[in-house]
C-alpha cells in the first residue's frame, strides 16, 4: 500500500485595478469657505493655519453649587472676552448647553418627563458691570445672542 501525501500549493495572485489619471492639484473641487481662507490668508495650502489667522478667546471663572434632590444647580459665572478677530463684534453667542433639558427644545429623540426641566434662568447679567437685559429670551434653543452695549472692538 503506498501512501501520497497531499500536495500543497500556494497561489499569489497579483492584482492591480486601474485608477483614473490624477488631476492636477489646481483642477480639484475647492468648497468656497476654504477658497476664501486661502485668500483671507487665514489659512495655509497645507491646511495650517495661515499668517493672518485668529481666534477670540474667553476666560471663564464659574462657581456651581448643585442641590440634587430638587433637581437645581445655581451658580455665577464671568466670563473675560478677547476680540483677536478683524471684526467689530456688536453681540456674542452664549451657550446654554443645559437648555437641551427645556421643553420644546429642538433634540434629537424625545425624551422623557424625568429628563426635562425649566431650562437655564438667568437671573442676573452684566456687560462690564452695567446691567443689561438677560439674553435668556432671545433663544429657543442651547443658544442665545447677547447684544452688547458697545461694541466690542478688534
Amino acid at each position: 500500500m503506498s501512501l501520497v501525501a497531499p500536495r500543497l500549493a500556494t497561489l499569489i495572485v497579483a492584482a492591480a485595478i486601474a485608477a483614473p489619471a490624477a488631476h492636477a492639484q489646481g483642477s480639484l473641487y475647492m468648497p468656497r469657505a476654504v477658497r476664501q481662507a486661502y485668500a483671507a490668508g487665514t489659512r495655509a495650502r497645507d491646511g495650517k493655519p495661515g499668517a493672518r489667522y485668529w481666534q477670540n478667546h474667553g476666560r471663564y471663572a464659574i462657581t456651581v453649587t448643585a442641590l440634587p434632590p430638587d433637581r437645581t444647580v445655581r451658580g455665577t459665572e464671568t466670563i473675560t472676552y478677547w476680540n483677536n478677530s478683524p471684526d467689530t463684534l456688536k453681540s456674542l453667542a452664549i451657550r446654554l448647553f443645559l437648555n437641551i433639558h427645556k421643553p420644546g427644545v429642538p433634540r434629537e429623540g424625545s425624551a422623557s418627563a424625568d429628563y426635562l426641566t425649566s431650562g437655564m434662568h438667568i437671573d442676573t447679567f452684566a456687560v462690564n458691570g452695567a446691567l443689561q437685559p438677560s439674553p435668556e429670551h432671545a433663544s429657543t434653543g442651547t443658544v442665545t445672542m447677547a447684544k452688547l452695549p458697545a461694541a466690542l472692538l478688534p
